[in-house]
């Protein structure tokens, strides 16, 4: 699932004409491929979108055009950190809309292993 992720990003890091890779097709099949439930495959493409914008693989328009397709491809049904991340690109997209705390992220229980931590045991993503 994790190369799937990849490959998708990388579409999004180095899109120049605005086409989408992301579909309620592709999430479906992507989903059964490997097993997954959609909820779970949206939480690892959000927390993918959210390392790569970190770590400055990916630009903040990309990150909003991924997860903007990710809500689309979802029907507009994602899970409460996939639609954290997707609320944080939006803060990223409009900086004015923000009020303080607003595009912070928590991962319920801790981050998953290997997530970006900004400090040792934080459990925030931003």
């Amino acid at each position: 699932m994790q190369q799937a992720i990849a490959t998708l990003l990388h579409h999004y890091a180095t899109v120049t004409n605005g086409e989408s890779a992301l579909f309620p097709e592709t999430l479906a099949q992507i989903s059964e491929i490997h097993g997954v439930a959609i909820p779970e495959f949206c939480d690892a493409f959000a927390l993918a979108v959210a390392e790569r914008l970190i770590g400055g693989e990916l630009d903040a328009d990309g990150a909003e055009f991924a997860m903007d397709d990710l809500l689309d491809a979802a029907d507009y049904s994602l899970p409460p950190f996939a639609r954290a991340v997707f609320d944080l690109t939006d803060c990223q997209e409009a900086p004015r809309k923000r009020s303080p705390g607003s595009c912070t992220i928590t991962w319920p229980g801790g981050l998953p292993d290997g997530a970006y931590r900004p400090q040792d045991g934080a459990d925030s993503v931003f």
